[in-house]
């Protein structure tokens, strides 16, 4: 075996597992030498390649990493991936999650039933979306299970009207001899 191969090799055992791209860079290779290599390391058995995860010295080695560390980065991952989904989820408009808090940002305490209704969707559609929404501390509740109302757990202070916008710039730049010069020519004088 050559010193590249046997270079991949120690690489990967140290750092396993190891994307491609990081192979790249560490060895020095173009992308076409180190997949060269790495098909000729497979056909000797030196190294296992999982989809997603990278490269390992054997699948016994894969295994292991999966029991072990790679468990807990398949959890990490899953529970970032899911932090973005509700993340996606609340900022559509069109979301339940969304249409729900549309419908109680006014400070309005109602009922499953009268929510529903409220954004045209039934009861059952959105029941569980409601019950997760008081999980996560968007929602709360008062009353008995069956006479529950729900109101924001953090009601958002609704935005009034804006200030208008005074542009001092453009104020200073019209009223400059050189821009009344400017639009003396063009006619517009008192514009």
């Amino acid at each position: 075996m050559d010193s590249l191969k046997q270079r991949i090799v120690d690489y990967v055992a140290a750092n396993q597992p190891v994307k491609r791209a990081d192979l790249i860079v560490v060895i020095g290779i173009s992308g076409k030498g180190l997949d060269r290599e790495i098909a000729a390391l497979r056909g000797l058995e030196m190294i296992f390649s999982m989809a997603g995860f990278g490269y390992f010295t054997s699948k016994a080695s894969y295994q292991e990493w999966i029991q072990g560390a790679g468990a807990n980065y398949l959890k990490g991952r899953a529970i970032k991936g899911g932090y973005r989904s509700v993340e996606a989820r609340r900022q559509s408009e069109n979301s339940y999650p969304a249409r729900i808090m549309s419908v109680l940002s006014d400070g309005s305490k109602l009922g499953a039933s009268q929510i529903a209704e409220a954004m045209g969707a039934t009861y059952r559609s959105i029941s569980s979306v409601i019950s997760v929404m008081v999980n996560a501390g968007e929602l709360k509740f008062e009353g008995q299970k069956g006479h529950r109302v729900y109101s924001l757990a953090n009601p958002k202070k609704k935005v009034g009207r804006r200030a208008e916008s005074v542009n001092v710039i453009c104020e200073e730049c019209r009223n400059s001899p050189a821009m009344k010069r400017v639009l003396m020519v063009w006619g517009r004088v008192g514009v």
